[in-house]
């Protein structure tokens, strides 16, 4: 009866241990992976949301829904007055309305550090046709690039 009770206080202890072990994860290089909140008045990530249709809090990647060959930025990312504006346009390309939602990155050059995103959202757009959009970050930043890092079509 010892060695039963044993063993499965045993196989208990190795199973919290996993699920311990489970929430520190790491990425293909090794690196612990990023906490996904915050707490105790640490900084938080610098994310507002911009949309030409509603507002959007978080797009979650799903390769189901990438359209990133609709959305073109146009030109390089201009300054002015203490934001870097990003512009371009969406096209339609299937066979139904859809609406997109395209995640800008303004990041630092030289450099790949994100210092602000910006989430645009594109109101249904029928087949085949382009619309413009826009969108600002990056406040008080020098040195800015922008980049769409994905896009959304439902």
């Amino acid at each position: 009866m010892q060695t039963r009770t044993l063993r499965s206080l045993t196989v208990a202890g190795i199973v919290v241990a996993g699920l311990s072990l489970a929430g520190c994860s790491s990425t293909s290089t090794g690196a612990a992976s990023a906490p996904t909140t915050t707490n105790m008045g640490l900084s938080t990530p610098k994310t507002q949301s911009i949309a030409l249709l509603n507002t959007a809090t978080t797009v979650p990647y799903n390769p189901k829904y990438n359209a990133r060959a609709d959305v073109m930025i146009e030109g390089p990312c201009p300054e002015r007055h203490g934001r870097w504006y990003a512009t371009g346009k969406v096209r339609n390309s299937a066979a139904t309305s859809r609406t997109y939602q395209i995640v800008v990155d303004f990041i630092t050059q030289p450099g790949d550090t994100v210092e602000d995103t910006q989430i645009v959202k594109v109101g249904a757009l029928v087949p085949g046709r382009t619309v413009k959009w826009a969108t600002s970050g990056g406040h008080g930043n020098t040195h800015l690039a922008c980049v769409i890092r994905q896009v959304q079509a439902h």
